[in-house]
């Protein structure tokens, strides 16, 4: 073989070397993008094998499977109660936008976007609420945590998937106040029951005397006009036996229970 055909396959595959010497695997779940000297020379690349040159050229590699941050911070609220929050964010990385956020924030986006911008957005919402209704909202707070932060992130390149607050945790003087006023609140309902029934139980004895007071009152003027009434009175509560003695006009009330003779006893 002639020497300058030798040099010329040498010069080619040096050549080739040069241009295709390195390739770089981008797996499921992750996007690629091809740069020369640090410029972005393609769109996002899916998963495949794909050359670039060892003298300025590379394949940056991005997960776009879901990650997940968890953040832990101080908050403090509408009435400057300061909480420690735990809170994580499920986000994922939008394939299409990759060239973009490459460009504008690189590799490190979930230090230099993700957690300023989740930190921001619960300060924020937890900032709308006094520290006693934050608990029992926190629910709500959630939904606009996740609200707020997609707004933010999604025009960058990142969707939010999942936001979830873990724990909302009160300094200790702040959770001893609030344990003293449940019981104050437990106290005072169970006096307001003690109250309530104690004037029901007065309402109803009310309506039983005035019921008995007017039963006399319609009994009493029965016997004025009727007195057989007064001996039935008598009769239902006599024990049959007779006194052992009669004085004054006991022998009206005898005379009044005598049997007639000619009627069987």
């Amino acid at each position: 073989m002639k020497k300058p055909v030798v040099i010329s396959i040498i010069a080619t595959v040096a050549l080739l070397f040069i241009f295709f010497g390195c390739c770089q695997q981008v797996d499921t779940g992750e996007v690629g993008l091809k740069t020369w000297f640090g410029k972005i020379v393609s769109d996002s690349l899916p998963e495949g094998i794909y050359f670039y040159s060892p003298i300025g050229g590379n394949v940056v590699i991005y997960d776009a499977k879901q990650q997940r941050a968890d953040f832990d911070t101080e908050i403090f609220t509408k009435d400057l109660q300061a909480a420690q929050v735990k809170f994580v964010v499920n986000f994922s990385l939008d394939k299409g936008h990759i060239k973009e956020l490459h460009t504008n924030i690189g590799r490190q986006y979930e230090k230099k976007l993700v957690e300023p911008l989740s930190i921001a957005a619960i300060k924020d919402v937890i900032g709308q609420w006094q520290a006693d209704e934050l608990v029992p909202k926190r629910e709500e707070a959630t939904r606009l945590v996740y609200s707020a932060l997609t707004n933010s992130l999604t025009r960058t390149g990142v969707k939010v998937d999942y936001v979830s607050i873990l724990n909302i945790d009160f300094s200790e003087s702040y959770e001893k106040a609030v344990e003293a006023k449940q019981v104050a609140m437990q106290e005072a309902i169970r006096a307001k029951n003690i109250t309530t029934r104690i004037e029901e139980e007065s309402h109803q004895a009310v309506i039983t005397a005035e019921a008995e007071a007017k039963a006399m009152e319609v009994r009493a003027k029965a016997l004025e006009k009727n007195k057989g009434l007064i001996l039935y009175e008598a009769v239902n509560k006599w024990d049959g036996k007779l006194p052992v003695y009669m004085m004054g006009d006991n022998t009206m009330f005898l005379k009044e229970l005598a049997v007639p003779r000619n009627q069987p006893r």
